[in-house]
C-alpha cells in the first residue's frame, strides 16, 4: 500500500519535499489513533479475538505501512543536499503532524 502511495505522489512531485513518506506517516498515525480509541473504548468488553485483531492491524499493517527509516533517510538526504531548513521543516512536520494526526484519529474514534 505504501508503494502505491509513493507511485501516486511521484507523479505529482515538483520539489524535493518527501510528500509520499509524509502522507503515509500521517495517515498511518491517524488510523492508529482511530484503532486505539476503538480498543480503549471497549474497556473490558473486548473479546480476545478483537484484541488480537487490533494488535495485528496496529502493529502489523500500520507498522509496515508507515516508515521511520525512510523518514530518517530523507531528513539526512535533504540535510546533505544543503536543504537544512527543508530538512528541519520536514522533520518537524512529520513528528508534530504525526502526534496531531493520532490525536485527531483518537478523538474521531471515540465518536464511532
Amino acid at each position: 500500500m505504501r508503494y502505491g502511495v509513493t507511485l501516486a505522489c511521484e507523479r505529482l512531485q515538483t520539489s524535493a519535499w518527501p510528500h509520499a513518506t509524509l502522507l503515509v506517516n500521517l495517515s498511518g498515525s491517524l488510523a492508529l489513533g482511530v484503532l486505539s480509541a476503538f480498543v480503549l473504548q471497549k474497556d473490558s468488553g473486548i473479546l480476545a479475538s478483537e484484541g488480537i485483531f487490533a494488535i495485528a492491524i496496529g502493529a502489523g499493517f500500520l507498522g509496515s505501512y508507515t516508515t521511520y527509516s525512510s523518514f530518517a533517510l530523507q531528513v539526512y538526504t535533504l540535510h546533505k543536499m544543503g536543504r537544512r531548513i527543508m530538512a528541519g521543516m520536514y522533520a518537524g512536520t512529520t513528528l508534530l503532524g504525526g502526534l496531531l494526526a493520532f490525536a485527531i484519529g483518537f478523538l474521531g474514534g471515540t465518536w464511532l
